[in-house]
């Protein structure tokens, strides 16, 4: 399969091997891994699935710059970004670049499930994000989507690498740089597909300060990408859909118990966005 797969990873040794051995079922030719000095076998593990490991100090890890550092490497112009526990459903390679017949769309990406072992509040963000349908994204439907148009995740997302590098490839960020090349994408008139057949595993059962942390890095995102929700609209829109959808999830799932953990995230998540 002429596509070019890239995971950094860091001590990825419990879940690596099961993500490349999806790879290899899928026979993809270019399998790319940055690792940032991982401290396991994850290196050792890599290297005998191909002989593109790459390993980079920990300190020069950066979501934005080294996923550009890996589409220099890429020699594919499709390149599929995977994070090091998203682990593949069949096919799902092969399901998610047959998008790019479509000669307007410059980005895919598929569907996260939630794991067997994932909590009420990690389903519910899978099943918020990744709905059971795909969709065609293009700039003129903005005021249907708003901010959530230029949503995207590199946990598994494949790119056109002329494409990206045209608009001056993934900027230097801690966080989003996924969803800034949507949006870069979106503004300069292609289009971002979403195909919920392509589909992987991939679903993390956050604590508290975990929460916390992730959402300092979200309203860091968005503060510092402005012309974001300028262009595309506010995010307060999407947090009340999203609030709404629990109330909905919580009352077809009959676990009403598990309100007061939804609110208590709630309230958390909106002031670690407030106060980034």
């Amino acid at each position: 399969m002429n596509v070019s797969v890239v995971i950094p990873t860091l001590n990825a040794q419990k879940t690596i091997a099961a993500v490349l051995l999806r790879l290899r079922q899928e026979d993809v030719k270019d399998i790319i891994i940055i690792d940032s000095s991982s401290d396991d076998n994850t290196q050792k593990i890599a290297n005998a699935f191909t002989d593109r490991v790459y390993v980079i100090k920990r300190a020069n890890f950066n979501h934005g710059l080294t996923r550009n550092l890996a589409l220099d490497m890429a020699k594919f112009n499709i390149v599929v970004f995977l994070t090091q526990d998203a682990i593949l459903c069949k096919d799902s390679i092969a399901k998610l670049i047959r998008n790019f017949d479509q000669k307007d769309v410059a980005i895919v990406y598929g569907r996260q499930l939630p794991h067997k072992n994932a909590d009420a509040f990690s389903k519910h963000l899978r099943y918020f994000n990744y709905p059971n349908y795909s969709i065609k994204k293009t700039f003129d439907k903005k005021d249907v989507y708003g901010v959530k148009l230029a949503f995207n995740s590199n946990s598994f997302s494949a790119y056109k690498k002329d494409v990206v590098q045209s608009l001056g490839g993934f900027p230097k960020l801690d966080f989003g740089e996924d969803v800034y090349m949507a949006a870069k994408v979106l503004l300069s008139g292609w289009a971002v597909y979403y195909d919920s057949k392509a589909c992987v595993y991939h679903s993390h059962n956050y604590s508290l300060k975990e929460e916390f942390e992730r959402y300092l890095a979200v309203g860091k995102f968005y503060k510092s990408q402005n012309w974001i929700t300028q262009t595309f609209g506010k995010t307060t829109k999407e947090g009340l859909n999203y609030i709404t959808d629990q109330f909905s999830f919580i009352a077809k799932s009959g676990r009403f118990e598990l309100l007061p953990q939804f609110l208590l995230k709630d309230v958390l998540k909106f002031f670690a966005y407030k106060i980034a």
